[in-house]
């Protein structure tokens, strides 16, 4: 659709359909396409119904916010009808959608001053949705990501009565909130915070305004802790929109504070399912912050086929999602986290076990819980309800007795953990397993690193556990 006109004439064209069938299709069919070109997250489904007095024509959902609102499809708005309408609903935070302009019927006044009286009833019209989807379009098509975020938030926060008008309101103010020039942009940000507090519930309007504040932030030297309310999460829409667009920006500040406040309004679950995120650099967003912050279930180290000893670092690591799983690259290693389904990393079959005397001093910089070693005439396993040391115990046994003994498993710590966390240290699959929810992403990775990746050892910046100084041959 390339003017709103057409898109009331493609509906009229609908309504003459031969059926009520294919009439109701058509309708619904053209409401859906307009819906989905603001908010691609969102799940639209079909009812019985069209244009009932109660029962909604569509329903709305976003699953991973756990967000149903019902749609109501009204041919056109009449005064006294909508106006009843509007607070015999209300108990179910509708959409009520025209197919005709309610400018056209002279009731806009009327129903923009009762639908904003409700908490959570959005009125507006399918003319109004076709003008925003196309508003600030730039290159390529796309809108600037703040109104891209104005859009993917409307039906899912929306609330009082948007008109055409109402439309232009945003979209500028969104523009120059994003303004290079301070003043237009602190000036733009709060018209947008204005407009944006009528037509989106409170939680709508407050994540847009936080998102305006975060790309003021990026594209000056400007303190983002002056500039940013650090409550709360992004949602995954605004999440897909905006950090993309941060991450390739080649002058976005490569300021820490910058992006340790960015990383503390998201978590790993989130960014796992974030397609949009698939590949790229995201080494800026991983910073001391987010390694305590974030938390995983498990961690999978395999072997970095393209290290080059010669000319890659050992010690860089280069952070980014793949196959909606965080990976760390570092020197020889990939390490790969689960941020809470512990089934998306299954692990070596083959891999080979530790010999005890290569990792004993690696066991002594952390607290081991219990270790489970494999000799070749005997078994053992040494827990700590038996033992005040489980590692001197270990030395002891593996020292007075004849045997070659290699290490299936360790429960370990790390030292001055607030997490308490046990993580599993699985030698044959080369996993890292925490007993219970999740651990930080810090603790998770450095037991990894330090216990599974020992016959190559990197000492990347961000480990929390000082390595010894010797640690016995590498194979």
């Amino acid at each position: 659709m390339s003017r709103p006109n057409e898109v009331y004439s493609a509906v009229r064209e609908a309504m003459l359909a031969d059926s009520p069938e294919q009439i109701i299709s058509s309708v619904k069919s053209i409401v859906s396409e307009e819906i989905a070109s603001l908010d691609s997250g969102v799940e639209i489904s079909y009812t019985e119904y069209f244009n009932h007095t109660y029962m909604p024509d569509m329903v709305l959902s976003w699953p991973r916010q756990n967000e149903v609102r019902p749609l109501y499809l009204r041919s056109s708005f009449r005064e006294g009808v909508t106006e009843s309408e509007v607070r015999g609903l209300e108990g179910t935070e509708p959409v009520v959608l025209g197919l005709q302009s309610a400018t056209e019927g002279g009731v806009e006044d009327t129903i923009r001053e009762s639908a904003r009286s409700t908490r959570r009833v959005f009125v507006t019209d399918i003319g109004s949705i076709d003008s925003f989807g196309r508003a600030g379009a730039v290159k390529g098509g796309q809108s600037t990501p703040l109104v891209e975020v104005l859009k993917s938030n409307l039906f899912r926060a929306g609330r009082g009565f948007m008109g055409s008008e109402d439309v232009t309101t945003l979209t500028e103010a969104a523009e120059r909130a994003v303004s290079s020039d301070p003043e237009v942009s602190a000036s733009g940000l709060r018209d947008l915070e204005e407009a944006a507090s009528g037509i989106y519930a409170e939680d709508g309007a407050y994540q847009i305004g936080r998102v305006g504040r975060i790309l003021q932030a990026a594209g000056t030297s400007m303190s983002i802790q002056s500039q940013l309310e650090l409550e709360g999460r992004l949602s995954e829409s605004d999440i897909r929109i905006v950090l993309p667009y941060l991450l390739r920006r080649p002058d976005v500040s490569d300021n820490l504070e910058f992006w340790s406040a960015i990383s503390r309004l998201v978590d790993l679950e989130s960014l796992e399912n974030v397609i949009e995120l698939e590949g790229l650099d995201i080494t800026r967003l991983v910073n001391p912050d987010s390694l305590k912050s974030w938390s995983a279930c498990r961690a999978e180290l395999a072997l970095n086929n393209d290290f080059d000893e010669e000319f890659d670092s050992a010690d860089v690591t280069r952070w980014s999602i793949r196959a909606g799983k965080l990976s760390a690259i570092t020197g020889p290693w990939n390490l790969v986290f689960a941020s809470t389904d512990k089934r998306k990393l299954k692990g070596a079959s083959d891999a080979r076990e530790a010999n005890w005397d290569d990792i004993a001093r690696i066991a002594r910089a952390l607290i081991v819980e219990s270790a489970s070693l494999r000799g070749i005439t005997r078994r053992l396993s040494v827990g700590a309800e038996e033992s005040s040391n489980v590692v001197r115990d270990v030395d002891e046994i593996t020292r007075a007795l004849e045997d070659n003994y290699r290490v299936r498993k360790l429960d370990v710590r790390t030292p001055g953990s607030e997490s308490d966390s046990v993580i599993d240290v699985d030698f044959k699959k080369m996993l890292a397993t925490v007993h219970g929810s999740g651990a930080p992403l810090g603790e998770l990775g450095t037991v990894a690193l330090l216990l599974l990746g020992h016959r190559y050892q990197v000492s990347p910046g961000w480990l929390e556990v000082e390595l010894p100084d010797e640690v016995g041959d590498k194979d």
